[in-house]
């Protein structure tokens, strides 16, 4: 958590009052999303139960909105924990220098005025920032839900398995796989769970692929006032080096609902 204090301590008061936080592409998509966005603080405290994988050293613990809102200016960064640098060019003239992105703040005031990722490259960094700042716009938008069904507060393992068998976590033939820089021991053991040292954290192997669930948070995500749990996935074939990275909300809407994994799509 010092890591988010710290940036909170320098940025100032001016950077609590009003935020932006942008998901959409191009300056005329941003009118169907939302422009702008003063964040004010009610005193609702959301509760990381992770680290957040997407900015540098952000702990789990509670925050304010405002606090989280800090993040825009927190360097985006990849699993290993270094920061992703992407190559914007000039929405005039692709020939002209390229400036550099590393922050939501950044990436959003620059889509705005047109500049985009050309190379192949940047464009596959650019699926960090699509992440990253669009799960930051979950958190930042987080209310406390009026009802809630997951018994003590996450999903229990035989849900777990059972949502699996519907393949919501799998990658597909169609996927721009990213490449990951961490491995994981060769497993040839059966599906199923594996168990975890850490707490809120869920790993399976299922159709020869390692998959990883990390929950995030829990609060109204959608406006509906049942909670979800916000959650991070990454799946990797067993005998591969490639990863698919993925965002998305658990849902249980009542006592005896099954529970649903929802994707996340940033990119529209």
């Amino acid at each position: 958590m010092a890591g988010l204090k710290t940036l909170i301590a320098g940025a100032g008061v001016a950077g609590v009052v009003g935020v932006a936080v942008f998901t959409g592409v191009g300056s005329d998509q941003t009118r169907h999303t939302e422009e702008a966005r003063v964040v004010a603080d009610s005193g609702y405290e959301l509760c990381l139960k992770n680290d957040i994988p997407f900015f540098e050293d952000v702990k789990s613990g509670c925050y304010s909105s405002s606090e989280l809102a800090h993040l825009m200016d927190a360097r985006v960064v990849d699993r290993q924990n270094d920061v992703i640098s992407m190559e914007m060019s000039d929405p005039s003239d692709s020939h002209m220098p390229t400036a550099r992105c590393e922050t939501c703040r950044q990436y959003q005031e620059m889509r705005w005025e047109g500049w985009y990722a050309l190379t192949s490259r940047d464009q596959r960094r650019e699926a960090f920032f699509l992440r990253a700042c669009g799960t930051l716009r979950m958190l930042i938008k987080a209310k406390p839900a009026a009802a809630s069904y997951f018994s003590g507060g996450s999903p229990d393992s035989d849900e777990i398995l059972l949502l699996q068998r519907t393949a919501p976590f799998a990658i597909t033939e169609s996927e721009n796989l990213e490449l990951a820089g961490e491995s994981e021991p060769e497993a040839k053991e059966e599906d199923g769970l594996i168990e975890s040292e850490r707490p809120y954290e869920w790993r399976l192997r299922s159709n020869g692929q390692l998959i990883l669930i990390q929950e995030l948070a829990n609060a109204d995500f959608d406006d509906d006032e049942i909670e979800e749990i916000l959650a991070f996935s990454a799946v990797r074939l067993r005998d591969g080096t490639a990863v698919s990275y993925g965002v998305g909300l658990f849902q249980k809407d009542s006592t005896e609902a099954p529970l649903v994994f929802i994707p996340l799509d940033f990119a529209h």
